[in-house]
């Protein structure tokens, strides 16, 4: 999209994946490419993640891209994450 001439500040691509170093590793890559937000699911492969695993989740997301231009959007479906 942004090759195609869509700025980047306009897109919110979905970065939350699985495995951790993957959701880390797709959110550098966008906040590199000039987009400033992620959609990003919470830890979801294992159910009943405590409340403080999901902070630890996405206290290592931001600690890993050190970008303070990053703005995280949480987003989840319950039914399939097991986070209410």
């Amino acid at each position: 999209l942004i090759e195609s001439g869509v700025a980047a500040d306009r897109l919110i691509p979905g970065t939350g994946c699985a495995a951790l170093p993957d959701t880390i590793s797709l959110t550098k890559h966008a906040i590199s490419r000039g987009v400033l937000g992620t959609l990003t699911l919470p830890p979801f492969y294992y159910k009943g993640v405590p409340e403080e695993g999901l902070v630890d989740s996405f206290s290592a997301i931001i600690d890993a891209v050190g970008d303070s231009r990053l703005k995280i959007y949480l987003y989840h479906i319950p039914q399939m994450t097991g986070v209410t």
